[in-house]
């Protein structure tokens, strides 16, 4: 396992200064917002193995100090994530039903995690309840690759413990259900299920999981990664908590953040999101929202 990362792709750096030079409180001192600016640029031209994860923290970290702690975000994530984890729960009856009759419940379950991953207040400005719906009742137009799913499908049933990066508020509970048919393929593989260690943006931290019921399902092991970045950097990851990556068979990473945090790690790995920014889409070459269900080897 590598826990070094390469650093910033050019083109997060543009979309991060484009999303954050303009991104302070309503009736800022002038003063204030210029000493916010000119800290932003200089810090984005300093840049050198940073993610885009850490920088977006760095910046953060710059508007509490200039404008106060309770300004430093746009949104009241707070309320946001107890909203949408309660959206989704309601969802959730239907979803597993949807999943259960399927003819091929891991397909569909793995299908639903990724629709999931559309509720993103990092990737994307706002998150439309409508379009959400529409992803929700449109899954066939979701296609997942036969041979990851193989892959996936008998690497489950091999383990003995895989670890899960979830990512979002409500996602978390589609991702519930994933996590339900995994255990039932194999009831003796340990599910290390790893969340957020502190509130940022919306995703998920331990208080959501415990929202949704994660805790109680069946194998599950929760965990958070002791810091509060949109991404999984393994060099600030607990000792005992990269122990039991180190050790499992395999992760399961979902969203944009963890994907491009992790996936210099070597580890062997399924990764499952949405392409929601143009990085994402010209790396993958597809249209925004496009779902990706892909594994790395660790040798890839």
């Amino acid at each position: 396992m590598k826990t070094d990362y390469p650093g910033i792709q050019k083109e997060c750096v543009e979309c991060i200064k484009n999303r954050k030079l303009n991104s302070y409180p309503k009736g800022a001192d002038k003063a204030a917002i210029s000493d916010y600016r000119d800290r932003v640029n200089k810090l984005l031209l300093t840049l050198t193995n940073e993610s885009s994860p850490e920088v977006s923290k760095m910046i953060t970290d710059i508007k509490a100090e200039i404008f106060g702690r309770e300004n430093a975000n746009e949104y009241d994530f707070e309320k946001i994530n107890t909203y949408f984890n309660e959206l989704m729960l309601g969802y959730e009856q239907y979803i597993d039903k949807c999943i259960s009759s399927s003819g091929d419940p891991l397909k569909a379950a793995v299908k639903f995690s990724m629709i999931g991953n559309y509720i993103d207040f990092g990737a994307q400005n706002t998150v439309d309840e409508a379009v959400l719906k529409e992803l929700i009742d449109d899954n066939e137009r979701f296609p997942i690759d036969k041979a990851v799913l193989s892959s996936f499908s008998s690497n489950i049933e091999k383990a003995k413990s895989i670890a899960y990066f979830t990512d979002n508020c409500g996602e978390i509970v589609f991702d519930k259900l994933l996590i339900r048919l995994m255990h039932k393929l194999n009831p003796n593989m340990k599910l290390y299920v790893i969340v957020r260690g502190k509130p940022v943006l919306n995703d998920a931290t331990v208080k959501d999981a415990l929202q949704v019921g994660l805790d109680k399902e069946p194998g599950v092991i929760l965990l958070d990664n002791g810091n509060d970045l949109a991404g999984t950097c393994l060099n600030r990851i607990p000792e005992h908590v990269l122990d039991i990556i180190n050790g499992a068979d395999f992760i399961v990473s979902k969203g944009q953040g963890n994907y491009e945090t992790l996936q210099y790690s070597e580890l062997h790995a399924f990764y499952i999101f949405l392409c929601k920014c143009e990085l994402f889409m010209s790396y993958f070459n597809v249209p925004r929202l496009t779902g990706i269900f892909t594994e790395l080897s660790g040798e890839d």
